[in-house]
């Protein structure tokens, strides 16, 4: 292929200049990474951690000793054990 700017942009120039182009390109979307990580993690500290409708091991097994109605998964169940 010909290259008809080669009196203003040799390629070596040109080649220099593309690479110099993609290294600012990469330096900015790492920027824009960093920066979108540590956004998500100040939001994400921020948020309050509600565990309350979790349901453990133990207390299911409390749960279902005791003589408490209690909801799982919109079904209601009265322990008739005593």
């Amino acid at each position: 292929m010909i290259w008809k700017w080669e009196a203003i942009f040799t390629n070596v120039t040109m080649t220099k200049i593309t690479l110099a182009m993609m290294m600012l390109l990469t330096i900015y979307g790492v920027m824009a990474y960093v920066r979108a990580k540590i956004s998500y993690k100040k939001v994400r500290g921020n948020q309050r951690h509600n565990k309350t409708w979790r349901v453990g091991r133990k207390e299911a097994d409390q749960l279902m000793k005791s003589d408490e109605i209690y909801i799982k998964l919109g079904e209601y169940y009265e322990n008739n054990e005593q």
